[in-house]
């Protein structure tokens, strides 16, 4: 370290008039460093081990006086080059009672008396030489302080760059009287260029006009008068969008603080300005998250028409009006529609709910358009519709709307070359004539629309108290039909079916029946359609087929050969993918003939998809099984279905039967399709033959099989073995 300062002006000239004034052929100046214990210095001529040399002065030679090196110190310390050297004179500088250097002399002529001859000059001239040393000292120690501090401000300043460029961060100064900005290069490293290119000055104007993005110009407009206020102190934000240099626009949060000079009245402002586009971005993104998820809430995905929750909520505000600051108001009226649409899960279960979903959202359309733009639409849940027409009260104008909804979802719609015929069953309530609450509406629409699809789907019902009372029941009963199986309630009993001609027993009719423990005898009327809409149909219907399969083999095995039993199957069954094998297990485990079983379909069954109905009753008629439409008649497509699906018979409603002895029209229709089946190679069964009359029209116009009350009514299976060996003919 000194071997430098030795070469610096003010020291060499010390150096050199020390060595005349002492008339020495060198001198050696120390300076010391208490702190540390040790010092430093140097010979003008000579070389020594300066740093065991500082040790050894500042040990050995601290006291204020002036002591002489002996030989044996001078060869330990001093190299070859100092042998010349006779004598050495050591002298320690002291300042305020502090060492601040010693002074090493070296004369090559010993002299006795050059130590007293030193005292005297040393006295006169070491305070002030020691005053010069210390001030030299302090004066090294500032430089150096000096020194480390721009060292350690050259550090920071990079570590500000780096964060500023890692946090996209550009920093700049203000003059609010030049209006002028000065940029650092972080600063165009935003704005895609260099201080090289641009400058580090530039005027406020200059920066509008090159980099901010016209639309957010007026901002800086206001930016300008707003710097140029010399009351506004502390931090303040703006932003706006810039043009970068390669043309991408980029959003810019600009954060400042006013600074005012305390001698000169100078106002600058320092600011940064940050690239918060990703950030822009981001939360644009969470916003859009927040309104999907928002809409999901209200919106439902498949149709984009109102869910549930929408519909409760539309409900809630529209019923707020019914009273006004309390007060019932008699005039505003509401009507709720309530839809679920018949069959669909067997179109799922059949299709795939991709059919399903696309038959929604045709529905979906088809309600908005006879609804119009004044009425809330919704979709409630998988296949249920509510429609909301508001301040309606007639009851021509509610069934008008109601029917026009019905006949147009009934239209029918072809889906990938497959056609659908959907219908719907309604509820309708009144509001607040039929409940002033949600939940009261909802609940009472639900039972009407049950009461609706009850009586016979694609239907409409309004609601009455009633229905609430069946509703209960309902639930009751249901539940009560879950247990009927495994506490052996259900039962079959079988209705003959007698040869016209002949009057020969030919087969039976399978019939469902259910003895409760609760409720007694309970008709098929009341808890089949329940076994259907609590998916209980399934495990039902299945019992049945292999309890029919069963009674139809022990018969088999009785010598019964001709015999046949036909029993019905529910939509719910023959929408299962698995219908036909399951026709087929049930006809293999049980080891009877497929000709001696016949399977009864509605024609209601087969409306939700003609198409699959007649792939699957083609696959059980390819078997043997015999196929016979059930209830003919009592449809709008009978004859459709007719020829298209691969029946053996038709059996005619009661209802028409009902009519041959008071109907001439009616019973004529009945004649013709006798004569229809006959032609498409049919058999004709009447069922619900109750009188002679009816009998013998029947026989008359070759009705082929009868079945009836007029024979006999449903059997065990105990009574239908002692009918089959009594051989009963009419």
């Amino acid at each position: 370290m000194f071997a430098d300062k030795a070469k610096d002006a003010f020291m060499e000239e010390i150096i050199m008039n020390l060595k005349k004034c002492l008339n020495t052929e060198d001198v050696f100046l120390f300076l010391s460093d208490l702190h540390e214990g040790i010092g430093s210095g140097c010979f003008v001529n000579f070389q020594a081990d300066e740093f065991a040399l500082s040790r050894f002065i500042m040990k050995d030679f601290s006291k204020d006086k002036i002591q002489a090196l002996n030989d044996a110190i001078r060869t330990k310390f001093l190299n070859n080059s100092a042998d010349k050297s006779k004598q050495f004179i050591v002298r320690p500088l002291k300042y305020k009672d502090e060492l601040t250097g010693i002074i090493i002399s070296c004369y090559t002529i010993k002299d006795k008396n050059l130590k007293r001859q030193l005292e005297n000059l040393w006295r006169i001239h070491s305070p002030f030489l020691a005053i010069l040393i210390d001030q030299y000292k302090k004066y090294i120690f500032a430089q150096e302080k000096i020194a480390k501090q721009k060292l350690l401000l050259a550090i920071n300043e990079h570590k500000l760059m780096t964060t500023a460029r890692l946090a996209n961060l550009g920093l700049w100064e203000y003059d609010v009287k030049t209006e002028t900005f000065e940029f650092n290069e972080n600063f165009y490293y935003i704005y895609g260029t260099s201080v090289a290119r641009e400058g580090r000055f530039m005027s406020f104007d200059k920066y509008v006009n090159e980099f901010v993005y016209p639309e957010d110009a007026w901002i800086l407009d206001g930016e300008k008068s707003y710097l140029s206020l010399k009351r506004n102190k502390g931090y303040c934000d703006a932003q706006h969008r810039i043009i970068r240099r390669d043309g991408k626009i980029r959003t810019i949060l600009v954060r400042r603080i006013f600074w005012e000079g305390e001698n000169d009245g100078s106002i600058k402002i320092y600011g940064t300005n940050q690239d918060i586009s990703e950030r822009i971005a981001m939360e644009k993104d969470k916003r859009r998250q927040a309104a999907t998820i928002q809409n999901l809430a209200y919106i439902d995905s498949l149709t984009g028409l109102a869910n549930r929750h929408s519909l409760g909520k539309y409900l809630a505000e529209d019923l707020k009006k019914v009273y006004i600051k309390e007060v019932y108001n008699k005039a505003y009226k509401g009507v709720l529609f309530f839809m679920d649409l018949d069959d669909l899960k067997m179109i799922n279960n059949t299709y795939g709910h991709s059919y399903g979903d696309e038959i929604i959202r045709a529905v979906a359309k088809k309600i908005s358009q006879i609804s119009g733009k004044d009425a809330f639409v919704s979709r409630v849940s998988g296949d249920e519709f509510a429609v909301i027409l508001k301040d309606v009260d007639d009851i021509k104008t509610i069934k008008l709307f109601a029917r026009k909804l019905l006949s147009k979802i009934s239209e029918k719609q072809t889906i990938l070359r497959v056609d659908f015929h959907i219908t719907a069953s309604m509820g309708i309530v009144m509001y607040p004539k039929d409940g002033d609450t949600v939940d009261e509406l909802l609940k009472n629409a639900d039972n009407a629309m049950y009461a609706a699809k009850t009586s016979g789907k694609n239907k409409w019902q309004f609601y009455t108290v009633k229905m609430q009372q069946d509703a209960y029941k309902k639930i009751r009963l249901t539940n009560s039909l879950r247990y009927a199986l495994d506490n052996k309630e259900l039962y079959l009993v079988y209705q003959p079916q007698i040869s016209t001609q002949q009057r020969k027993l030919i087969g039976f009719e399978a019939l469902l029946r259910w003895n409760s423990s609760e409720y007694g005898t309970v008709s098929p009327a009341h808890f089949i359609p329940l076994a259907e809409q609590s998916d209980l149909i399934q495990e039902i219907g299945n019992w049945v087929l292999y309890k029919t399969c069963f009674f139809i083999k022990d018969l088999l095995n009785e010598g019964w050969h001709g015999i046949h039993i036909a029993v019905n199957i529910s939509s719910r069954q023959i929408a299962d993918e698995n219908f036909v094998a399951m026709i087929g297990d049930a006809i293999e485990s049980t080891g009877i003939r497929p000709e001696n079983l016949e399977i009864e379909v509605t024609e209601s069954l087969c409306m939700a998809s003609l198409d699959d109905a007649q792939k699957k009753l083609s696959a059980l008629r390819q078997m043997g099984v015999h196929l016979s439409m059930d209830d003919f008649g009592t449809g709008f497509s009978s004859l459709t279905y007719l020829r298209k699906l691969p029946f053996k018979s038709l059996k005619i409603d009661k209802s028409f039967i009902d009519i041959i002895e008071t109907d001439v029209n009616g019973a004529k229709i009945i004649d013709s399709i006798i004569k229809m089946a006959h032609t498409m190679d049919m058999n004709v069964v009447a069922e619900g033959v109750e009188t002679q009359g009816q009998l013998e029209y029947l026989t008359a116009n070759k009705c082929d099989f009868i079945q009836g009350y007029i024979f006999s009514k449903p059997l065990s299976e105990y009574n239908a073995r002692e009918m089959l060996n009594t051989r009963i003919y009419g």
